[in-house]
């Protein structure tokens, strides 16, 4: 059974068509895009599909380092990949202006987009509590994973 079958699609308040004409003319969507190095038509697709398909999972893609540089990624080192895990454990994230608020609403008819809990667009900052954010640079500092 494929992916699309054994989903529920979701009965949208417009027609794809005439959320499709949106999305391709807004300023936001065409931003998007370019900073994920997608064509806009193919991120709006990509946005599609979601929207239509709620529970679907997203797909990644694993390539070597070495296939990526010759697509014309530079992929993140370990070190990087450090970086930004310790600057999210810091509240120290942020991942630039051309991630802000794209202006659609948000499935719970707020403005913003989507952010799972973050009405106001905003990414979620560290732990809060002292001991738990000195507990999480540890375990990166020793490279090791909390099981839980």
């Amino acid at each position: 059974m494929s992916q699309e079958t054994a989903e529920k699609k979701r009965a949208l308040k417009k027609p794809i068509e005439e959320i499709r004409a949106e999305l391709m003319k807004d300023p936001d969507t065409a931003r998007i895009a370019k900073a994920v190095s997608m064509e806009l038509a193919d991120y709006v697709e990509k946005v599609l599909t979601y929207l239509q398909y709620p529970d679907r999972r997203p797909e990644f893609e694993v390539a070597e380092d070495e296939e990526l540089r010759a697509a014309g990624y530079n992929p993140m080192t370990e070190q990087d990949v450090h970086d930004v895990f310790a600057a999210a454990v810091r509240g120290d994230l942020d991942p630039g202006a051309q991630f802000q608020k794209s202006g659609f609403d948000s499935a719970d008819g707020r403005k913003g987009p989507a952010t799972g809990g973050a009405s106001n667009g905003a990414i979620p900052a560290g732990p809060q509590d002292d001991a738990q954010r000195q507990e999480l640079m540890e375990q990166i500092k020793k490279g090791s994973v909390p099981r839980g």
